[in-house]
């Protein structure tokens, strides 16, 4: 599945034009994990909010590194900021879905920052390949290889923030079953898929004035309970076909997060 919906339809013309995109992902990921952090303190969050503040100074040093490599360029654009409308919508769309989320922990913050590497690793591949600059080409390559290698560092986060909530977890309620086959993942794939179907949330309508809030508030529960079963399977699972369809799962329902929370937004407004 990919995670880009469409072509970003960009082509860096120039080694500067690189550098301004690349400049204005760091920046604007440090912003947008410093703002969920202070959102999730204000929800008295706090393990969360710690999450995001660890992402945000993480997020720092890649800024870092980032003006460390461009100063081997020439001067950025002044008009960065224009390029900042045109990126695709997707670098933002988990940021935009996890301040509505009412299930954000801090695996959950990790597993965010983990999707927005690959997202921007998607994004600098296709740079890559749509310019004739043979340079530019090498350089967006390179780019994208290191948010790969942040994203690596990213998931052994998020692999202990899962480990951590484990143990709270039975602690509380002591041993329960788990999925590690692929038919018992499509069973309860099915279930779910069912459950979320039945609060009536239709996600090929666009969003209509004088929509009822409680059927997508609904939906928005069982969405998210759905992803919370999907990333235990992620990690628990020893077969591999599982862990894939797992990953297919969540990034479907992720999407619909997303989209559910901009409806929620928009209700919210008209009332």
């Amino acid at each position: 599945m990919s995670l880009l919906s469409q072509d970003p339809q960009m082509t860096p013309g120039t080694m500067a034009e690189l550098i301004a995109i690349a400049t204005r992902i760091e920046h604007e990921s440090v912003r947008r994990y410093q703002w969920l952090a202070t959102e999730m303190r204000q929800r008295h969050e706090h393990e969360t909010a710690a999450a995001f503040d660890k992402l945000a100074l993480e997020e720092q040093h890649h800024v870092a590194a980032v003006a460390e490599w461009a100063q081997a360029f020439g001067d950025v654009p002044s008009g960065d900021h224009e390029i900042h409308w045109h990126l695709p919508k997707e670098l933002a769309k988990n940021w935009e879905g996890a301040a509505g989320s009412a299930l954000l922990t801090p695996y959950r913050a990790f597993a965010i920052a983990v999707e927005n590497e690959e997202r921007a690793f998607a994004f600098y591949t296709y740079l890559a390949a749509s310019t004739p600059d043979a340079e530019i080409a090498k350089q967006a390559e390179m780019l994208a290889k290191e948010e790969l290698h942040h994203a690596a560092l990213l998931r052994t986060w998020r692999r202990a923030a899962w480990h951590q909530n484990e143990r709270g977890a039975h602690k509380d309620s002591g041993s329960s079953s788990k999925i590690e086959t692929l038919p018992e993942l499509e069973a309860a794939i099915a279930q779910h898929e069912a459950e979320i179907a039945a609060c009536g949330v239709d996600f090929e309508e666009d969003v209509r004035t004088g929509d009822d809030p409680a059927p997508l508030l609904k939906t928005q529960g069982a969405l998210e309970k759905f992803c919370t079963l999907l990333e235990t399977v992620l990690i628990t699972t020893p077969d591999e076909t599982a862990r894939e369809k797992a990953e297919q799962a969540l990034h479907s329902a992720i999407a619909r997060l997303a989209t559910l929370h901009h409806r929620i937004d928009r209700v919210k407004e008209d009332q």
